[in-house]
């Protein structure tokens, strides 16, 4: 087999982006796992020899019953949760060694790889920070879903959604390198690839704003719960930690400033596949579409839980949006805190 049954030959830039052309003819090639596990194939002639994207398929499908395995081993169902922040990156950078094995990486490729790293980095480092990682943590959201859903019915979102579903849907996240590596130098590195990578690292920039905003508050609110004293090195007034929920900077604006930058993330990376195939519209846009239904959905699982939890947050989500400022140009203020409290 050679690179030419591998992947397919390419005539133009939107032949990269074709699910016909660069994809379905490829997935019976699936099969190559029976030959690499019965010992008529090693290791590196199943990867040369397999499409790139069918070899993505692959891992992304055994990780996924890895992480399940692992969770119901451990009875912990945050494992995806923990993977999150890398597999992305890991997937992204199978395409890039395929890539330069076959001499087809583009700048646009490598670029990719490299912005996808930097998030990788931010995602993994603030939640570590938070907890994530230390020995049975887990998402308290995934306690209310279990407790939420009958007995039988649990086991198989466990296993369907939580751990293949999603980790499929990471893996999705990072195909628009997969076309990136097609297309290759079909479409040279322009000023539309430019508007793009500075429009990541705007995003980014603000993803990492919102990390730290929200850090910050939950420090303080933590030292004034356990010490009953304000942190001097950060400024924060007795009546914005006595409500419980950050207002602060960029969330007296949006309520989930964090959220909505991570959605705008993966559609602007979207688009560097989209500029690599002059496709604006191809089958990897399912990655971020997934991910706002994800998030529409995670977010209203969270409000609902600080609804009940702190009574201010009906005010604030009231006058502050959920993703996007409200166009009125509403927001939270230090008098709605005050004006609040004195009413409870």
């Amino acid at each position: 087999m050679t690179l030419f049954s591998t992947i397919p030959t390419i005539y133009s830039a939107s032949d990269a982006a074709s699910w016909t052309m660069a994809v379905s003819p490829f997935l019976e090639q699936a099969s190559n796992v029976k030959l690499l596990l019965s010992g008529n194939i090693g290791f590196y002639e199943f990867y040369v020899d397999t499409n790139p994207f069918v070899t993505g398929l692959i891992l992304a499908l055994m990780i996924g019953v890895f992480l399940w395995a692992v969770s119901v081993q451990t009875g912990n169902t945050s494992q995806v949760d923990r993977a999150w922040p890398i597999l992305p990156t890991v997937f992204s950078i199978h395409f890039l060694i395929y890539g330069m094995l076959f001499n087809i990486a583009s700048r646009r490729l490598m670029i990719m790889v490299f912005l996808q790293s930097l998030w990788s980095v931010r995602l993994t480092y603030n939640y570590y920070r938070k907890g994530g990682y230390k020995r049975g943590a887990e998402d308290y959201r995934w306690l209310t879903v279990r407790d939420s859903m009958p007995p039988y019915l649990y086991p198989i979102l466990h296993f369907f959604y939580i751990h293949i579903f999603q980790t499929l849907h990471l893996y999705w996240l990072a195909c628009p390198t997969y076309i990136a590596m097609l297309a290759a130098n079909a479409r040279s590195f322009g000023l539309l690839d430019c508007v793009a990578l500075e429009l990541f690292m705007v995003t980014f920039a603000i993803e990492i704003m919102a990390d730290q905003q929200q850090w910050d508050f939950y420090q303080a609110r933590e030292l004034y719960s356990n010490n009953e004293e304000l942190p001097g090195n950060l400024n924060f007034e007795l009546m914005t930690l006595a409500k419980g929920f950050n207002t602060y900077g960029l969330f007296k604006w949006s309520r989930h400033p964090n959220f909505l930058a991570e959605q705008v993330i993966w559609f602007v990376f979207y688009s560097f596949g989209a500029i690599a195939s002059k496709t604006w519209v191809n089958w990897t846009i399912l990655g971020p579409l997934g991910l706002v239904g994800v998030f529409q959905a995670s977010t209203r699982l969270t409000e609902m839980i600080s609804l009940k939890k702190y009574p201010l947050y009906s005010l604030y989500s009231r006058k502050v949006g959920r993703f996007f400022p409200r166009l009125d140009g509403s927001h939270w203020e230090p008098i709605d805190e005050d004006s609040s409290l004195k009413t409870e």
